[in-house]
């Protein structure tokens, strides 16, 4: 593992890693521009990712930094360990990002390493999946039954199972899930120091600690936890290219960009949901009128936002990947039965969505609305 503290950061040594000298910015708001960051980084498109971090660097400045290191822990996580270390070292530490250049071109560097780096998504799926999953209740009521000392215990106890290590990582952190007050108060350099003394690397320790302390997201703290499970497997982990759905461009912006997480895809994946047949059908078979918005949104964000193009294999990543995709889908108010007849609908219809979008994608840049 790579020394946090005294990182080799390739930021201009490696010519393939190099931004090129000049690229423009994506015209669009900065809500689009942070959409398509991250899904152009699953994606692998480096270049495009690039011009929409130039554009948010221009409306957030530094606050970017935050934003790719959230993105590096959902996105990359345990597929590649030691470019989250360098990832969490140049966001948390400004004086370490002036030694290799201004902001535009430190972000440039990360984002076409991330966009290059295998992508793992089992955080995102463990967070979820403690967080909302209802057959995970008895592991919340568990863990918010003990003190912090025995939560980092659990966390860190070999014969328990992920699920229940999961939920305590975060109890025991304090890290809330956004506004809510589950949790209560944690310890987290204990909870740090169990990890490190049971065989975490001190420096994904460190990177652990000071990328929850900053961004606040409990999705970072399962990083230890599949660290762990990673190092137990009995097959040697892989990556694979998989296919993505096309990439549309409408006025130089990827139609999917315009997501659940933007005001412009909101209103467009509930055009499409309103005019196309098909899609109305499948909703009405399986979800209650009142909770189709739920539904066509989520379903719309598995269809295009959610794909990854170079995908990092170990023995848990297809249990994980389906115990989140049902967590979520399931929190959207889609039945379990459901779910394959819904998803297929909207991905055979995936021209469709994008023309609703493209007819919303120039007033979303021309108003600058967003989330």
């Amino acid at each position: 593992m790579t020394d946090l503290f005294q990182p080799e950061i390739p930021l201009t040594v490696d010519a393939k890693n190099s931004p090129p000298p000049s690229l423009e910015p994506m015209p669009c708001d900065p809500w689009v521009a942070s959409s398509t960051v991250h899904k152009a980084i699953r994606r692998g498109e480096a270049e495009t990712a690039e011009r929409a971090i130039l554009t948010l660097i221009r409306h957030r400045g530094t606050g970017i930094f935050r934003r790719l290191m959230v993105i590096a822990y959902e996105d990359i996580g345990i597929g590649a360990p030691d470019l989250l270390v360098t990832l969490t070292r140049l966001c948390t530490d400004v004086r370490l990002r002036r030694q290799y250049g201004d902001t535009p071109t430190v972000a440039r560097w990360m984002v076409r390493a991330m966009a290059a780096a295998p992508k793992e998504r089992s955080s995102d799926y463990l967070i979820c999946s403690a967080v909302h999953r209802p057959d995970w209740e008895c592991h919340r009521e568990t863990v918010g039954a003990l003190s912090a000392r025995d939560r980092i215990a659990v966390a860190t106890d070999d014969d328990a199972p992920l699920a229940l290590r999961a939920t305590a990582s975060w109890f025991a952190s304090g890290v809330e899930a956004g506004t809510e007050k589950r949790i209560g108060g944690g310890d987290m350099s204990g909870l740090m120091t169990a990890y490190i003394d049971a065989g975490l690397p001190e420096a994904m320790g460190r990177a652990v600690q000071a990328a929850a302390r900053t961004t606040r997201e409990p999705i970072v703290l399962m990083l230890p936890p599949l660290l762990h499970e990673l190092g137990r497997g009995l097959s040697e982990p892989t990556s694979r290219s998989v296919p993505v759905p096309p990439t549309l461009f409408v006025d130089g912006v990827p139609t999917y960009a315009l997501d659940k997480h933007t005001r412009a895809g909101r209103q467009a994946i509930v055009t499409f949901a309103r005019e196309n047949q098909d899609v109305r059908s499948v909703l009405e078979r399986h979800v209650p009128e009142f909770r189709h918005r739920d539904a066509a949104h989520l379903a719309a964000f598995y269809t295009d936002a959610m794909p990854v193009a170079y995908r990092f294999e170990w023995d848990q990543v297809d249990e994980l990947e389906t115990l989140g995709r049902e967590t979520d889908l399931l929190w959207a108010g889609i039945p379990v039965e459901g779910m394959a007849d819904i998803l297929a609908t909207f991905r055979s219809n995936l021209d469709h969505l994008n023309e609703a979008r493209a007819r919303l994608l120039q007033p979303a840049r021309r108003v600058g609305e967003g989330r």
